[in-house]
């Protein structure tokens, strides 16, 4: 394990694979270690642990993170799948509404060469430099663990990415991977501040390393820049423009939206089931999360009808009544375009009212699943009592602080011209 009095890797060998370390970077590399590894273990108390067969790979995994280049170009890094329905995206998408060139934007594109295939050429061209590392360094790396080492390597990999292409700007989704606070600690050691994504209301935590800009969903999202950055320059994103729920029909359409841990167990189909029936429909319309791996054939379910998997989520909302969550982010953005969402448990490993918005009177949510569970939802929602609940969380204070994302030509001044 690394411990911060260690000064982390400083004084490793300067080369071609990591550069020149600076006497700030050892705290900064700590930090994206410690970043990296409470999300890697968060995500292994949600996902289960991993399976890692082979020892070279649990040590080198990271460097087969960034991409060997970059178009000369881009301005606008992504470091990750800009599929439609993907966190990058939907920012990609957004960037492109306010006017950005596609040229200026690179994301990785895998359906050109499998993603599978772009790894293993990554990892042939940099491991023999890593290993060279590793060996040269043996006495400090010895002080760390597996994981750790491959954090170290692939921050290295992100970092000479980097030097090499100065005029990149990384963009870094707000929910942080270990990918990304690698990305964004090299940034601040490059001196190429990294630009702050807001991708959901409840991301509202302290940023983890300093920014010159951000783009933000609401006024939570300003404070928690704040607090790390000040003197950001803020732009505000394509923010949800709530409605009041619409009028629920006799023979409502119903939709199910699930988050990432939904698998699709007998007792999730009990839960869902039971919900039909209670709500007198035959079918439910389940749009599953992006990054899940089930198909129709887990579903074979004659009541279940799978939404079409590129489908955008405003798409998918338009055509519903009400929808079914369990603890997924999208129902603040389902309910603020004003269809009606039930809460209920059994969706996930996660508990009821995970995100606390049933607890704050905003959302309607019910534990257990009974009888007359339509009714009293039209009711809770016909009191009116949730609007202005949900219109302060996911709305953004009106400040001349905070700029159209129009103005993405001075974002991007802003956050290649600073440099410490």
């Amino acid at each position: 394990m690394i411990d911060r009095k260690d000064g982390g890797v400083e004084g490793l060998m300067p080369g071609r694979f990591e550069g020149t370390l600076s006497l700030n970077d050892p705290y900064t590399l700590f930090r994206a270690i410690r970043l990296a590894r409470k999300r890697w273990a968060d995500s292994a108390k949600l996902h289960g642990p991993r399976k890692v067969r082979l020892r070279l790979w649990e040590r080198y995994r990271f460097i087969t993170a960034p991409p060997l280049w970059i178009p000369r170009r881009s301005r606008f890094y992504f470091d990750s799948n800009g599929s439609p329905v993907s966190k990058t995206g939907i920012a990609i998408a957004e960037l492109r509404r306010a006017g950005v060139p596609r040229d200026l934007i690179y994301a990785p594109a895998w359906p050109v060469m499998g993603k599978r295939l772009r790894k293993l050429v990554r990892f042939a061209v940099r491991l023999p430099c890593a290993m060279f590392l590793v060996w040269w360094q043996c006495n400090r790396f010895r002080k760390l663990s597996d994981f750790e080492i491959s954090v170290v390597l692939g921050w290295l990999a992100y970092r000479r990415l980097l030097i090499r292409y100065p005029d990149v700007c990384p963009v870094i989704i707000s929910d942080v991977s270990p990918h990304m606070a690698m990305l964004a600690s090299a940034a601040v050691v490059t001196g190429q501040r990294a630009i702050w994504w807001q991708d959901d209301y409840h991301h509202i935590q302290s940023i983890p390393f300093p920014v010159r800009a951000a783009v933000v969903l609401n006024k939570a999202g300003v404070q928690s820049v704040r607090c790390r950055s000040p003197e950001a320059t803020l732009y505000q994103r394509e923010a949800s423009r709530c409605v009041a729920v619409r009028t629920v029909p006799d023979s409502p359409t119903v939709g199910v939206a699930v988050n990432g841990l939904f698998q699709a167990r007998p007792e999730e189909l009990a839960t869902l089931d039971r919900l039909r029936t209670l709500l007198g429909v035959e079918t439910l319309h389940l749009r599953l999360h992006p990054t899940s791996g089930l198909t129709q054939a887990h579903l074979a379910q004659p009541w279940i009808t799978l939404a079409p998997g590129g489908e955008l989520l405003d798409d998918y909302v338009r055509r519903m009544d009400v929808v079914i969550v369990g603890n997924s982010a999208v129902q603040l953005r389902i309910l603020a375009a004003g269809v009606p969402v039930i809460h209920v448990d059994g969706l996930d490993h996660l508990g009821f009212d995970g995100y606390g918005y049933v607890a704050q009177g905003i959302v309607f949510g019910v534990d257990p699943v009974r009888s007359g569970v339509l009714e009293l939802m039209k009711a809770f929602y016909g009191q009116g009592d949730y609007f202005p609940r949900l219109t302060a969380l996911v709305g953004m204070a009106d400040s001349d602080a905070v700029k159209p994302l129009q103005h993405w030509r001075m974002m991007f001044a802003l956050a290649t011209s600073f440099h410490e």
